[in-house]
């Protein structure tokens, strides 16, 4: 007798629901499947260029990120995602696929949650995704007009936990010319 019958009225009872234990550890994992390929694909953009496997593993990490956060996450989760293989394909010198991944990023922002665009902090990023992605597509003007735009933002960011600095050290670490 299968245990979700009730043998005295051979009903059957729903199905219980999860425990909050076990609805936890889900959304952890979720964000795990996608955290760890991110961060794979953060750490291989920053190293050595010239490795084609190298490369090649961190455009995949980078997408299944964006895949699984396509599916778990939200869209502040997803427009990171979109950021970071932005970044990813910049680095590589791949310009088109960078703008498009760019551009993806900075109209998330603007979309929001639906209620209200993303802050200025988000706004800055995705506007030095769209700027590295104009660098590698050898667009100086498109690099130069986000650079500003970032420059724009920066007395919106605010002071608390750094953020200004780090805003202002990546503008800084943007490619001049």
């Amino acid at each position: 007798m299968s245990p979700l019958i009730d043998p005295q009225s051979q009903s059957q009872s729903p199905t219980p629901a999860p425990s909050p234990t076990l609805s936890a550890w889900l959304a952890q994992a979720q964000d795990q499947h996608a955290d760890a390929p991110q961060a794979v694909a953060q750490g291989l953009s920053a190293g050595p260029r010239g490795d084609a496997a190298r490369d090649q593993l961190m455009l995949t990490a980078a997408h299944l990120s964006q895949r699984a956060w396509a599916h778990a996450g939200t869209w502040l989760h997803q427009q990171r995602a979109e950021y970071r293989l932005a970044l990813c394909h910049a680095v590589l010198g791949q310009g088109p696929a960078a703008l498009t991944h760019a551009r993806r990023c900075l109209a998330a922002c603007q979309a929001g949650d639906g209620q209200q665009p993303a802050d200025g902090v988000e706004h800055f990023f995705a506007l030095e995704a769209l700027a590295r992605a104009h660098g590698a597509a050898r667009d100086a003007e498109g690099a130069a007009a986000a650079s500003e735009q970032m420059a724009a933002l920066l007395p919106s960011i605010p002071l608390v936990d750094g953020l200004r600095d780090w805003c202002e050290q990546a503008l800084r670490a943007l490619p001049k010319g």
